[in-house]
């Protein structure tokens, strides 16, 4: 070794071992362990160490570069397999549980690790991951979760697409503090919808947007744009239709209800003030301009990855063909993805980097970490995350003037 020459530095138990010259950048874990091994003699009874002191399992040294796990100072550290403990978890009694779905405090439990993806301008780093169960969150957490995704907004419905309010007409009640009603969802699939017009992903899943409302309610039609009522052609004139595919990751259904919500006092009395002036229906529509015209009574909270596409066609068009088209292309290239970034292996990266180019697709991601939309590998290990979950599916709206009493709403009616 020359005095200028770059070294490694190895520690094993946090006791220096030895130093080797610094390997090629594209050297992997397994392929460092067999030089480690033959050069200096070590046993081979010791694991890697990532930043987070997690170990690396054998299978995944040979996808893992030896560069993520060197730090500022060039060392590796090795732990013997004799020194490996698994910690006990330690007890929260706050989120302690009585159902199956829960771990109990002194389960012991094992974490794994996964690859990050290669992010420019840094050095990835292993990370873990421990997925968190929706009925482990505590009262506070929720709200945290509500405040995040907008769930006591409504849905604004005067604009060309439907959009979240920014005020929220709903609240959680202050008296015994209730919890939100919650189903743990945590299954995974790829889905498609056909719609007429365009909306954010997080609204496809239903066609109530989709220009066939009935206004059998004066309430609900006040200050909506005329769009949301239009009946769909059935003529052979060109029309654009909007196909939105996605891949979903659900975490948790929830249920809005009145058994721990009620109105905001904000909103009731922005209704009154109207009422006691001579409303006109474009008073009121500032209102629900404010707060919303619906609300999902059903929300899905999670991430996924989406593609929509617009469509020129004529009436006589099967609209079920083009779905199962675009579904079979974004199924074939979703998945080409995975297969791309699951073997992060540098002498493939050429390949990889090719088949990306050919991609005929462009994701899209709601949920989890967005930054890593191009990595789906990764990107799914952040929808674990409740801090990282967002709508993905709503259902069931019913108008936000049922929230008010009978004498506001036949004011509001005339």
């Amino acid at each position: 070794m020359t005095d200028n020459q770059p070294l490694i530095r190895i520690k094993l138990d946090d006791v220096k071992k030895t130093r080797l010259p610094l390997p090629q950048p594209t050297t992997t874990v397994a392929q460092f362990r067999e030089e480690l091994v033959k050069v200096d003699r070590i046993s081979t009874n010791f694991y890697f160490l990532d930043a987070d002191d997690y170990t690396i399992n054998p299978e995944q040294e040979k996808s893992t570069l030896l560069r993520e796990l060197l730090d500022e100072q060039n060392v590796v550290r090795l732990k013997s397999k004799e020194n490996i403990q698994v910690p006990n978890k330690k007890p929260n009694s706050a989120r302690e549980r009585t159902d199956l779905n829960y771990l109990s405090a002194n389960t012991q439990s094992i974490t794994t690790s996964f690859q990050q993806p290669i992010i420019p301008g840094s050095i990835p780093v292993h990370s873990t991951v421990q997925p968190i169960l929706a009925n482990s969150l505590d009262l506070d957490d929720w709200k945290r979760v509500f405040d995040t995704c907008g769930l006591l907004c409504g849905i604004r419905m005067d604009e060309k697409e439907p959009i979240r309010a920014m005020q929220p007409f709903l609240k959680f009640k202050e008296l015994n503090n209730p919890m939100p009603l919650i189903q743990v969802y945590d299954n995974s699939y790829i889905c498609s919808y056909m719609r007429n017009k365009r909306m954010a992903s997080s609204f496809v899943s239903n066609n109530y947007f989709d220009g066939s409302l009935e206004f059998s309610s004066p309430l609900l039609g006040i200050g909506i744009d005329m769009t949301y009522s239009k009946k769909n052609s059935t003529t052979s004139e060109q029309r654009t239709i909007y196909s939105t595919c996605v891949f979903n990751y659900p975490r948790v259904l929830i249920e809005l209800n009145l058994t721990y919500l009620e109105a905001t006092q904000s909103f009731i009395d922005d209704i009154n003030y109207v009422l006691q002036n001579t409303p006109t229906k474009n008073d009121l529509g500032k209102v629900f301009s404010r707060y919303g015209h619906v609300y999902p009574q059903r929300v899905v909270l999670g991430g996924h990855l989406f593609h929509t596409e617009d469509h020129l066609i004529k009436g006589d068009v099967i609209e079920e063909e083009i779905r199962r088209n675009v579904e079979g292309r974004f199924r074939s290239d979703f998945f080409k993805q995975f297969e791309i970034h699951a073997n992060s292996d540098s002498s493939n990266r050429s390949r990889q980097e090719t088949n990306e180019q050919r991609s005929s697709i462009t994701f899209q991601a709601v949920g989890g970490h967005t930054l890593l939309v191009h990595n789906p590998t990764a990107w799914e290990q952040t929808v674990t995350d409740p801090k990282l979950w967002r709508i993905i599916q709503q259902d069931d709206y019913k108008p936000v003037t049922d929230l008010l009493n009978g004498q506001q709403r036949r004011a509001i009616a005339g």
